[in-house]
């Protein structure tokens, strides 16, 4: 490998990890969990059942995830 080369690659090695940090950034709201089951059709009653153990679920936790 050529020194250029390598130095070419710790460059862009090294810009990568520099812009890091800003990707990281914790989410400055809340953070919105979607969810779709079938809700109409022959498989409608199996949807509302799912959505309904969903909502049972957040419920019970108090709407948190992690703390």
């Amino acid at each position: 490998m050529q020194r250029r080369t390598f130095l070419a690659g710790l460059g862009a090695v090294g810009a990568g990890l520099a812009g890091r940090p800003l990707l990281a950034r914790a989410a400055s709201g809340p953070i919105r969990i979607g969810f779709f089951g079938p809700l109409t059709g022959n498989f409608s009653q199996t949807g509302k059942d799912m959505t309904d153990g969903f909502n049972l679920f957040w419920e019970e936790v108090g709407y948190k995830v992690a703390g």
